[in-house]
């Protein structure tokens, strides 16, 4: 399943506790962008925006361990070539993170505890003012991997707290159920989580989402929500 924390110690580098916010919870960094079409009493329908992301896949079982969350880090902060040097790039929110099934694994192992094809994607968006992966500076490390991802819509539910996987599990499925309800159609079975505050964070001033890739028209068969 997905883990709960993205990170278990604080990074040792000063500059990644400015940019990853503060012990108080406080999102003061650029956040992806969307657009809220539609809001029921469970969820919140939302548009997002084409972006580009740094992205690095690990086995579920290493995800606990916060290898994802330092080598994206590490790219940000300057482990990357740019015209003959380096790029510091600014950290945004949330930073994301997916389960992934290998197409040669059955869906059925999705989750049990090291079933086959189990992995997990952690990501980060990219500021804004970078359009393409051309912009970019190259990874350094071959674990980070740039991708272009184009406009999507999710609908998301919130939650506070630290993300604990039995929690984020049972969240995830009724998520699903309110969504099915609906008469949405899901993309993707697997709910993206989104983390907004570092590690360090008080918990009960943490801001985590949940979202589903779903299929939605605002108008037309099977797009009209309960208020």
């Amino acid at each position: 399943g997905i883990n709960a924390e993205y990170g278990t110690t604080k990074p040792t580098r000063h500059s990644h506790t400015q940019q990853m916010g503060t012990v108080f919870g406080t999102v003061n960094v650029e956040q992806a962008t969307f657009k809220v079409v539609k809001k029921t009493n469970d969820y919140e329908v939302r548009e997002y925006e084409p972006c580009v992301r740094a992205t690095v896949t690990l086995p579920g079982k290493d995800v606990t361990s916060g290898d994802g969350f330092r080598l994206l880090a590490d790219y940000i902060f300057g482990d990357n070539v740019k015209d003959g040097g380096k790029e510091n790039i600014a950290m945004t929110a949330p930073v994301a993170t997916e389960e992934k099934i290998s197409m040669t694994a059955p869906v059925v192992t999705a989750n049990s505890e090291g079933g086959s094809g189990k992995e997990i994607e952690m990501s980060f968006f990219m500021p804004s003012k970078y359009k393409k992966i051309s912009d970019l500076p190259t990874p350094k490390n071959s674990q980070v991997r740039l991708e272009e991802v184009p406009a999507y819509t999710m609908a998301v539910v919130s939650f506070s707290g630290n993300a604990y996987e039995d929690y984020v599990l049972q969240r995830e499925e009724q998520l699903k159920k309110d969504v099915q309800r609906d008469g949405l159609q899901i993309l993707v079975e697997k709910a993206v989580l989104m983390r907004y505050n570092p590690p360090w964070c008080l918990p009960f001033l943490k801001t985590n989402e949940l979202g589903l890739k779903i299929n939605y028209k605002e108008s037309g068969e099977g797009s009209e929500l309960p208020k």
